[in-house]
């Protein structure tokens, strides 16, 4: 039997409402190293510099940096002949999907 009269697969002329997902701006980041900010005194705090290839391998670190983007989801309606409507607002998380070498 056909995938249509199955009810699986794209009918034409039948509507249907689906999910588009998709990436906007994607960046990877510079590699950074944590160093203890000063001794004594007040703070404790950290902070981030640049780590080059070659500190990355006398420390025994890999040379990578986080890869971020927006996740972008968006919910439409479908009228089976190739025409889209947006059933709702664009919704745009960042994320963080680990780190690249």
């Amino acid at each position: 039997s056909s995938p249509e009269s199955r009810g699986v697969g794209h009918v034409p002329g039948k509507s249907s409402e689906t999910v588009k997902f998709w990436l906007e701006n994607v960046r990877i980041a510079t590699p950074t190293k944590t160093q203890p900010s000063g001794t004594g005194g007040g703070g404790g705090g950290s902070r981030s510099l640049r780590l080059y290839p070659r500190e990355a391998r006398e420390l025994g670190v890999m040379y990578s940096a986080p890869l971020t983007c927006d996740f972008c989801i968006q919910f439409v309606k479908r009228d089976g002949y190739g025409n889209e409507t947006p059933a709702g607002s664009t919704r745009r998380i960042e994320r963080n999907f680990g780190n690249m070498p």
